[in-house]
This record gives structure tokens, C-alpha cells and sequence, in this order.
């Protein structure tokens, strides 16, 4: 199913990646934790720049990884 371990895999339709393995799993997991923890400690009701700045820092740090270790995009 995950013969070279792609943390993450290419969806079939449409644009994006899937978790493929415990390691995609746990980034995943960690990424909504983040999420989570940056509502709680940042409420976007008062800290707005803090609580949206974290939240796009965590993305470009999950895509970096997704671009890393996930399967090559196609025709890319």
C-alpha cells in the first residue's frame, strides 16, 4: 500500500495529501493540537494578530513537512 513510506499520500481526486502512515498521523494530530492550543492561549476575540499569525505559521511548517515527506505531486 505505502511501498516507499510516504508519510503522506497523493489524493486520487482533487488537490492534496493524506496522511499514509503513523508518522502522517502524529503530524497530523500535532498540527490540530497546535490549532488548539493557539485558541486557548492566543483567543482570537482579543489576540487576533497572535492567534492567525500562529495559525499560519503551523500551516506553512505542516506543508513543509507534507512537501517533504509525502509522495511526489503529480507531474511535479
Amino acid at each position: 500500500m505505502n511501498p516507499k513510506t510516504y508519510w503522506f499520500a497523493r489524493k486520487t481526486f482533487g488537490w492534496g495529501w493524506t496522511p499514509a502512515s503513523w508518522q502522517g498521523w502524529l503530524v497530523t494530530a500535532g498540527f490540530l493540537a497546535i490549532v488548539f492550543l493557539l485558541g486557548r492561549v492566543f483567543p482570537p476575540a482579543t489576540h487576533r494578530i497572535d492567534y492567525f499569525g500562529g495559525i499560519i505559521a503551523a500551516s506553512v511548517l505542516l506543508l513543509t513537512v507534507v512537501m517533504l515527506k509525502g509522495e511526489p505531486r503529480q507531474g511535479g
